[in-house]
């Protein structure tokens, strides 16, 4: 049990480490579903992830991904703007705000299939 606990605890720590709020979220929600199906399946033989590598990457994906990243860094300092603005003063404000818009735009979307189904 004490090797669960110490994998655990590494586990929150590397997910704690990293700096993009939205990838933290992320990483919390794959790790919650992971311990979900091993309770609910057992064991998996492995799990397999796919990550971007740049190095692979031509040179017009390298420039599209180069440009995510920037407008995200844009997006993120204006979301921690706007929140400070509000008054919001925890560190998080600026992330819950960024959920609370995607949330908003996922539930829009969901609306209007809905609407469009029934016509």
């Amino acid at each position: 049990m004490r090797n669960s606990d110490n994998s655990s605890e590494a586990i929150r720590t590397l997910i704690g480490s990293q700096n993009d709020p939205i990838v933290r979220h992320r990483l919390s929600l794959f790790v919650e579903r992971l311990v979900y199906l091993k309770e609910k399946f057992g064991e998996p033989e492995s799990v397999v992830l796919e990550f971007v590598r740049e190095d692979f990457m031509g040179r017009k994906a390298k420039l599209e991904y180069n440009k995510f990243i920037k407008d995200r860094a844009a997006e993120r300092a204006a979301a921690r703007k706007e929140a400070a603005e509000a008054g919001a003063c925890e560190s998080v404000a600026g992330f819950k705000l960024e959920l609370l818009k995607a949330q908003k735009r996922n539930l829009s979307l969901h609306r209007r299939r809905v609407s469009s189904n029934r016509t």
